[in-house]
C-alpha cells in the first residue's frame, strides 16, 4: 500500500528438523510475463538429509562425546593419583641447602684439606639467537678479560662445536675476585653469559700430600684415593632441603627448613704439615739432582705407629683433579710420567739389601749362633759350595756384629744366613720366621687402601715357579736382602721402629682423631701393637748398638749423621736393578738413640752407585725435623699460639763433625748374582 513489497515470511513451525543442518533462503526476482505481482520473494530452499549420512554424524558426534567422558573418567578415576602426585609437584617443589664436607687437619690443627668457592662464566647455548644481543654481551666480555671480541666468539665457536650436547658450557673458568664482583654485575641481565659459583676442595700444597690424602672427585662426589676416599664416610656432608610451595603463576608463596643440612666430620691425622711439605721439597730435588727415577720417604712414630710423613715422588697435582680436568688433560698428566699415581711408600716392593740385616741379627742372637764379640774373618768374597764366590763390596778383615753392621759386611750375614763349612746358618725357614715376625710378607694395615704385601720365597715357590731347587746361594741372598725378597718402605720403617722401641710391632696409623663440627673428638684411633716380637731386651739393645755404630764409625756407612742435631742410629742399604751402576738407594733410621721418638725410611730408586742419595736425604730430613721444625714451633710457642715443645737432647760431639755434608761419600759394596 506504501510501496513496501510484501515478504513470505516462513514461520518457525514450517521448518522440518533437517532445516538445522543444511537451509539457505534464495533471492528470487519475479520473471517478466509470469502473471504474478512485481516484487522479490523470499522462499526456503531445503534439502532434506538421507537417513543415511544423518546417522553417520550422529555417530561421529556420539564417539567424540563418548570419548570425552570416558577420558574424563579415567583421569578422575584411574589416573587421579598419578596427575594429582604431578600437580602437587608442580605446586611443591624442593631446594638443596648447601652443606661443606668436613676439613682434615694437621695434628697441629692447619688446615691441609678445605673448601672454598670458585666462579666459572657460562655461556648458554640457544636454538635462536638474537645477534645484536649476543654482540653486545660478547663485547662486554672481552672489556673485562682484556681481550679482543674477535677472540670471544672464536673461543664461544670452538667450544660450542665441541659440547653440541650440552645446554650450556665454561667459557673462563677459576675467575678472580675482582672480574667476578664486574661480571656479577654486568651479567645481571644478560642472555647468554652468567656466572656460576663451584664448590671447590683444595689442599694446602697440591704435590706434597697427593699420596696421602687423594683427591675429591667432582663426578662422583666423593673421595679419589687415599684419606678422602677411605675416611669418606666421616667426611662426607649431607645437604638440607628447604621445601616450597607455588600458585599457578609460579610464583613463590611460602618455604620451610624440612631437613637441616649436616657438614661432614672432620680428621685431625698424624701428619705434621711442615715436615710433610719440607720432605716433598727434598726427595724432588735429590731424585733431580741424581737423576734418578723416583724417591720415597716415611716417618713413623716408634711407640704408637703414627706415620708423621708420607712422600712418594713423582706425584701428581691433586688441586688439579679436585676441580675437574679433561680427558685430555688428564692423557698429558699421565703420559708426562705415567708413575705420578704410585703411591711407592706402600706399594713399591723393592729388594731392601742390607737393611734388613738388624733383623737377621736378631735372630741369629736368639737362635744362639752368634754372640755380638765373635769374629769372622772377612776375605771380600766367600766360596759357593759348587764352585765360584758370593763376593762382598770389600774385604773387611776381623769383624764382630757391631763391625759387620757399621761397614755392612756381607760375608758375616752370609754365614749367618746361609751357614757356611761347619758353621750353621739360620736357612731359609729360620730367615722367614724372623721376617714374617718383623711385619714382612703381609700388610701393616695402614688406614689407607693400595698397600702391597712384599715377597717372601719359599724352596716350594722357587720349585713350582722355575723347576728348580733351592741352593745355598739363595740363602746367601736373602740374607742381605735381596734375590726374590721384596719389601715395601713402610714394612722396613715398621720393622725399624719394633726394633727401637723394644720390640712391639705397630699398626701404621695416618688420622689420628674424628671431629665434629664444634671440634669436639667423636671418634680417637688408639696405637694398635699387631705383634710382640719374641726376643730378649739384651738381645735387642745389642742390635740396636751395632745400628749406633753405622753412625759413630769412622768407617760407618751412615756417619754423616754425626752432624744432625741428634743422636741416631741406622742401617743402610744398596739393592742392585737390571742396570749397570744403577741401584736402588735405602737406608732406615731411628733417633734419638736414647729414647726413639722416630723412626725414618728413605728410598732413592736408579740413583748411580757411587752417590749416597738416600743418606743425603735423610739428613735433610732430620735437619728439618729435630732443628728448623722444633725452631719454629718454639718460636711459635714464645709468641704463645702452641704449648712449649721440649726439643731432644743435642748430639753429642763426635769426630768428624767437621766435615761438611757433602764431602760424604761412602763407597757401597757391589752384590753380584750368584750364577749356580
Amino acid at each position: 500500500m506504501l510501496g513496501f513489497s510484501k515478504k513470505k515470511r516462513i514461520r518457525n513451525k514450517e521448518l522440518l528438523s533437517e532445516d538445522l543442518f543444511l537451509d539457505f533462503c534464495v533471492n528470487r526476482p519475479k520473471e517478466e510475463g509470469s502473471g504474478k505481482k512485481k516484487g522479490v520473494e523470499f522462499s526456503a530452499m531445503e534439502t532434506a538429509l538421507a537417513r543415511k549420512n544423518f546417522i553417520v554424524i550422529l555417530s561421529i558426534f556420539g564417539i567424540i562425546i563418548a570419548s570425552f567422558l570416558f577420558n574424563c573418567f579415567y583421569y578422575q578415576v584411574f589416573a587421579h593419583d598419578q596427575f594429582m602426585d604431578k600437580a602437587q609437584r608442580n605446586r611443591y617443589f624442593s631446594s638443596e641447602v648447601e652443606a661443606q664436607r668436613g676439613i682434615i687437619y694437621d695434628r697441629s690443627m692447619k688446615q691441609i684439606a678445605f673448601n672454598s668457592n670458585s666462579f666459572d662464566l657460562v655461556y648458554k647455548i640457544k636454538s635462536d639467537i638474537e645477534s645484536d644481543v649476543l654482540e653486545r654481551e660478547v663485547i662486554e666480555v672481552a672489556k673485562v678479560f682484556g681481550v679482543d671480541t674477535e677472540e670471544v666468539k672464536k673461543l664461544i665457536s670452538e667450544k660450542e662445536e665441541k659440547y653440541q650436547n650440552r645446554n650450556e658450557f665454561v667459557v673462563f673458568n677459576n675467575l678472580d675476585k675482582d672480574k667476578t664482583i664486574i661480571l656479577r654485575t654486568r651479567t645481571e641481565d644478560f642472555q647468554y653469559f652468567q656466572i656460576k659459583k663451584n664448590k671447590e676442595r683444595q689442599y694446602a700444597d697440591s704435590m706434597a700430600y697427593s699420596h696421602v690424602l687423594g683427591y675429591f672427585s667432582k663426578k662422583s662426589d666423593s673421595g679419589g684415593w687415599g684419606i678422602e676416599s677411605g675416611y669418606n664416610k666421616y667426611l662426607k656432608e649431607i645437604p638440607g632441603v628447604f621445601s616450597k610451595e607455588r600458585n599457578a603463576k609460579g610464583v613463590l608463596i611460602s618455604e620451610e627448613l624440612a631437613k637441616s643440612s649436616e657438614s661432614g666430620k672432620n680428621l685431625v691425622l698424624n701428619i705434621d704439615k711442615g715436615t710433610q711439605e719440607k720432605t716433598a721439597e727434598i726427595i724432588k730435588s735429590i731424585v733431580e739432582k741424581f737423576n734418578a727415577k723416583s724417591g720415597t720417604a716415611i716417618i713413623a712414630d716408634v711407640e704408637t705407629g703414627a706415620i708423621i710423613t708420607m712422600v712418594s715422588w713423582p706425584t701428581f697435582d691433586a688441586n688439579a683433579l679436585s676441580r675437574g680436568i679433561t680427558s685430555e688433560e688428564y692423557d698429558k698428566m699421565v703420559s708426562e710420567n705415567h708413575l705420578s699415581f704410585f703411591n711407592r711408600a706402600i706399594s713399591g716392593e723393592y729388594a731392601l739389601g742390607s737393611t734388613v740385616k738388624p733383623v737377621l741379627a736378631l735372630a741369629g742372637l736368639e737362635e744362639g749362633l752368634i754372640r755380638d764379640t765373635d769374629v769372622v774373618h772377612c776375605e771380600g768374597r766367600i766360596a759357593l759350595p759348587g764352585g765360584g764366590y758370593k763376593n762382598d763390596w770389600t774385604a773387611h778383615g776381623a769383624t764382630d756384629l757391631n763391625k759387620a753392621m757399621a761397614e755392612s759386611c756381607d760375608v758375616y750375614f752370609y754365614i749367618l744366613g746361609g751357614g757356611y763349612g761347619n758353621k750353621k746358618g739360620l736357612g731359609l725357614t729360620g730367615m722367614n720366621k724372623y721376617y714374617t715376625s718383623f711385619g714382612y710378607g703381609k700388610e701393616t694395615g695402614i688406614d689407607i687402601a693400595g698397600e702391597k704385601k712384599g715377597f717372601l720365597p719359599t724352596v716350594d715357590w722357587k720349585r713350582e715357579r722355575f723347576g728348580v731347587g733351592w741352593f745355598i746361594g739363595d740363602d746367601y741372598n736373602v740374607s742381605i736382602g735381596q734375590g726374590y725378597f721384596t719389601a715395601t718402605p713402610l714394612q722396613l720403617t715398621m720393622a725399624t721402629a719394633a726394633i727401637a722401641n723394644g720390640g712391639k710391632l705397630m699398626k701404621p696409623k695416618i688420622v689420628k682423631s674424628v671431629l665434629d663440627a664444634e671440634g669436639k673428638e667423636v671418634e680417637i684411633f688408639q696405637p694398635e701393637v699387631v705383634a710382640e716380637i719374641s726376643a730378649s731386651q739384651d738381645n735387642l739393645a745389642k742390635v740396636r748398638r751395632a745400628m749406633r755404630e753405622t753412625v759413630l764409625s769412622s768407617s760407618g756407612t751412615a756417619r754423616g749423621l754425626q752432624l744432625m742435631p741428634v743422636t741416631s742410629a741406622a742401617k743402610t742399604g744398596t739393592a742392585q736393578t737390571s742396570k749397570k751402576e744403577v741401584y736402588h738407594n735405602l737406608i732406615t733410621i731411628f733417633a734419638p738413640y736414647e729414647k726413639p721418638e722416630v723412626s725414618i725410611t728413605v728410598i732413592i730408586e736408579s740413583a748411580p752407585y757411587e752417590m749416597n742419595a738416600a743418606n743425603m736425604a735423610s739428613r735433610q730430613i732430620m735437619s728439618y725435623y729435630f732443628g728448623e721444625r722444633l725452631d719454629n714451633e718454639k718460636k711459635m710457642a714464645e709468641a704463645g699460639d702452641l704449648k712449649e715443645i721440649t726439643r731432644p737432647d743435642g748430639a753429642e760431639s763426635l769426630p768428624g763433625q767437621e766435615l761438611g755434608l757433602e764431602e760424604i761419600v761412602i763407597p757401597h759394596r757391589i752384590e753380584e748374582e750368584i750364577v749356580e
